[in-house]
């Protein structure tokens, strides 16, 4: 929710949080992504922007799950369904990662230890 926070202080936008790759009978998270997408339907939604805060990079989720999958059962529905990119190799997102894990060497004292290629 942290992250869903941030977004909305930048851009302020009406947003719903729902879940995405259940996988067999076990009991997942609600809404579903494709519950989500029905339901707006229903109340008139024509277009949906996803942003998968979850994922950092593309994989079957963002590539399969939501550019194929949600989008062909938004277009059924009437609506047009776009992804926001993957963060994937962006150099900002780069950046913050090397700074991270300088951060995290510095404190447990491991800048001591070689790392290997």
């Amino acid at each position: 929710m942290e992250t869903i926070r941030e977004i909305r202080k930048r851009i302020p936008i009406k947003w719903h949080l729902s879940y995405q790759s259940k996988s067999g009978p076990v009991k997942w998270l609600e809404p579903s992504t494709d519950e989500k997408i029905r339901e707006l339907a229903a109340v008139g939604i024509k277009n949906i922007l996803v942003m998968p805060i979850s994922f950092v990079s593309d994989h079957i989720e963002t590539l399969y799950e939501i550019d194929i999958l949600y989008k062909n059962l938004a277009e059924k529905l009437g609506i047009t369904l776009k992804r926001v990119n993957s963060l994937n190799t962006h150099i900002h997102f780069i950046e913050a990662l090397k700074d991270m894990i300088h951060r995290g060497v510095q404190e447990k004292g491991w800048n001591k230890f070689t790392a290997l290629p």
